[in-house]
């Protein structure tokens, strides 16, 4: 597994997104579905696929390999939330991440931004959005 370390981001959610290589949705199914959507710049989708592959990041394509990082990403962020509904209780089923287009996952923000959580991250390479909202 890769690690990246990111902080609070400077950007706003919006002036990252409109660097976003590439963006990806997945649903929390359970007594209150929920939706994590990713979003990631192409210097973060290549500073992580450097960590899960162990190649340099001058050896990968950011473009070609956005969809996948940011669908594993979605995919380590929707375990830690369902991790925490089974803790508090509750029975849950993960499903499959699904690739958004930009405006898609526009939508999601502000979906978010009204009733549910925008997180904007960036690390020294690029920058990623995390929402979670209702399904």
């Amino acid at each position: 597994m890769a690690f990246v370390f990111v902080e609070p981001s400077d950007g706003s959610a919006a002036e990252v997104m409109s660097e976003a290589a590439a963006s990806a949705l997945l649903v929390v199914d359970g007594q209150r579905p929920h939706a994590i959507t990713v979003s990631a710049t192409a210097g973060l989708v290549q500073e992580v696929a450097s960590g899960m592959t162990g190649c340099a990041p001058c050896e990968l394509d950011a473009v070609a390999d956005a969809a996948a990082v940011v669908a594993e990403l979605a995919n380590v962020f929707s375990g830690e939330w369902a991790r925490q509904r089974v803790a508090d209780g509750g029975v849950v089923q993960v499903g499959l991440p699904q690739a958004l287009s930009a405006a898609s996952a526009a939508d999601w923000v502000c979906r978010a931004v009204e009733r549910g959580v925008v997180v904007a991250l960036e690390s020294e390479e690029g920058a990623l959005v995390v929402t979670l909202s209702a399904a």
